[in-house]
């Protein structure tokens, strides 16, 4: 199955943070996704660094949906991302390909992550055009063979799947958040015993 069966294909979009006499005041802030708001794996930093009050009047249709995927279409950094309800309301950047799935027993988070997978970041990677910033053009993203198992799975294991993803994550982020707290209880033992 090509991308191209599986989602739509949008650009992230540009706006400015400073207004112009063109821009709408919106009822409520909307945040304005940025590869900056993302680590390595595709989660977020919350919350996010930029909440927009204004936009242009063609950008309103462009707000995000809980379950499109984002994915990174320049840069060194390449991940897979869905969006999830309470980013909502949300624009992504230009920094952004935003998916919509049209492939409905398939999860949107299920999707993200097979997206994610080391032979899939391989095969997005080598369509990445070569300049001074690497950026992946639609064209060569709709083309793109999807390395989804066939038959798909049934959504409970989809779901089981990400589950474990998400433990995995939690796991992650205990440990980066726990090395450097053991660093520094070994490096204060080092300083006492050299003292000694």
């Amino acid at each position: 199955m090509h991308l191209s069966e599986a989602f739509t294909v949008s650009s992230g979009q540009q706006v400015s943070t400073q207004p112009t006499a063109d821009y709408r005041p919106l009822a409520e802030p909307v945040n304005l996704l940025q590869l900056s708001d993302f680590n390595d794996d595709g989660q977020p930093y919350q919350p996010f660094r930029t909440q927009l009050t204004s936009l242009p009047p063609a950008a309103e249709k462009h707000l995000l949906e809980a379950g499109q995927l984002l994915l990174t279409a320049k840069g060194a950094r390449l991940f897979t991302t869905y969006v999830r309800p309470d980013w909502l309301p949300a624009l992504a950047s230009t920094s952004f390909f935003v998916l919509t799935p049209q492939v409905p027993h398939l999860l949107p988070e299920f999707l993200a992550l097979v997206l994610n997978l080391p032979d899939a970041r391989e095969a997005l990677r080598s369509l990445f055009a070569t300049t001074t910033i690497p950026t992946l053009s639609r064209r060569s993203l709709l083309a793109l063979a999807l390395p989804l198992p066939n038959p798909l799975p049934p959504r409970p294991v989809q779901q089981r799947a990400v589950e474990l993803l998400h433990l995995w994550h939690q796991e992650k982020s205990l440990l980066l958040r726990y090395l450097p707290l053991r660093e520094q209880r070994v490096h204060s033992q080092l300083q006492q015993l050299v003292a000694r």
